[in-house]
């Protein structure tokens, strides 16, 4: 029997069948909320991308026989890749990224990233701290058609409905701004 979802996608105790069974979804906690009621956001520390696809040759090589005969896909690869080079729209979006994103086969993931991704490969993780989230599932990255433009908007939606940010790409290369010993951005961006 199949549980009825709600329009948001969720069961009726609130659970999103596309997290695996070690990821949390993302919620407010009591520290998170302000004296105002609002919630603070939570910055995105890297983000995951996990293939459907299995890494090195041999994997690779499967991979090719199993797009090639129809029995296999991954809609994260077309997102990244055109054949066997990776897009250069792809790498401009990844360079301008504030956060670290990490690409990972199937035979790759650590534990940790194994558990939140269960039975729900190709996706994109979010790390806040410990936590491991799922921001884009199999049926998201598959919406985006393989366009790097449709990704990044389902991206930047994803993170603002799950309360998150990945913050502003400083020019220095997409790198996380320069913080200082208070914890908040440099003016200048740490340069002298």
């Amino acid at each position: 029997m199949v549980p009825k979802l709600t329009k948001s996608g969720h069961d009726a105790n609130g659970h999103d069948p596309r997290l695996g069974a070690g990821a949390r979804p993302a919620r407010a906690r009591r520290d998170e909320v302000q004296q105002d009621g609002r919630v603070a956001e939570r910055r995105i520390e890297r983000l995951i991308g996990v293939y459907e696809a299995k890494g090195g040759l041999f994997g690779e090589l499967q991979y090719i026989a199993a797009r090639v005969t129809g029995r296999g896909h991954c809609s994260l690869c077309d997102v990244t890749h055109r054949g066997l080079r990776p897009k250069a729209d792809w790498e401009e979006f990844r360079r301008g990224l504030p956060v670290p994103l990490e690409l990972v086969h199937l035979n790759e993931r650590s534990e940790a990233v194994r558990e939140a991704t269960e039975r729900a490969t190709p996706c994109v993780l979010g790390q806040v701290g410990p936590e491991l989230v799922i921001l884009l599932g199999p049926d998201d990255l598959e919406a985006c058609r393989g366009e790097v433009t449709a990704f990044a908007d389902s991206l930047a939606r994803a993170t603002a409905d799950h309360g998150m940010s990945l913050g502003e790409a400083s020019s220095a290369g997409g790198a996380a701004p320069v913080v200082g010993a208070d914890g908040l951005p440099e003016p200048d961006g740490g340069h002298q």
